[in-house]
């Protein structure tokens, strides 16, 4: 597995930093996010994010599995949605 991954930041070592900033920024968003408004929100925005990501992923850098990465993608923010409405409806 490592060795995929120095292989990479070798060859494209400015794409490595570039991913690797936004996904630390990614991360320190959420953190914020769980400050300022209601984890439930904050993981159903966090799940519409990995679809898009998915989808980007397959349009935009052909990447191969695109029914297996849709279903997954979309299996989470169905998950994150439920428990956002199922918390909803407990406090409504």
């Amino acid at each position: 597995m490592w060795g995929k991954t120095v292989s990479l930041a070798r060859l494209r070592p400015g794409w490595v930093f570039f991913a690797s900033g936004f996904n630390g920024l990614s991360y320190v968003s959420v953190l914020e996010l769980f400050r300022l408004i209601s984890p439930t929100l904050v993981e159903a925005v966090s799940a519409c994010a990995a679809v898009g990501a998915a989808v980007a992923g397959v349009v935009v850098f052909r990447e191969r599995a695109l029914l297996k990465k849709s279903v997954s993608a979309a299996l989470i923010t169905a998950g994150a949605f439920l428990m956002l409405f199922s918390r909803s409806v407990r406090l409504g």
